[in-house]
């Protein structure tokens, strides 16, 4: 891993569980820490979903090995959301994050 290639800043989310009250629980995502990453270029597939054609993005993200990060946690980038799908320990001492981008519909 060359450091210079870590240009990225982004922010680890992780989620926070907590009751409501009411016999249920809210769900809150804190800033586990934030950590500069490399974020390779996104790979695109085509689905079938209920009938109708979707494209799914899925990036690849190399930081500085940290091994607290599980899958359901998340990534904020330049004002983009990702679900982490998949942590493992990669070549040279780095954690490498398979991402999906949440869509938001309107």
């Amino acid at each position: 891993m060359l450091i210079g290639k870590l240009d990225k800043q982004i922010t680890i989310l992780k989620p926070i569980d907590f009751p409501d009250g009411q016999g249920g629980r809210n769900r809150e995502w804190v800033t586990a820490f934030t950590p500069w990453a490399s974020i390779k270029v996104p790979r695109s597939s085509v689905l079938n979903v209920q009938g109708a054609v979707s494209s799914d993005l899925t990036y690849e993200i190399v930081l500085r090995r940290e091994n607290q990060i599980v899958p359901g946690w998340r990534v904020l980038h330049e004002g983009k959301t990702f679900n982490v799908l998949h942590s493992y320990d990669g070549y040279d001492n780095a954690t490498v994050l398979q991402v999906r981008e949440i869509q938001k519909r309107s």
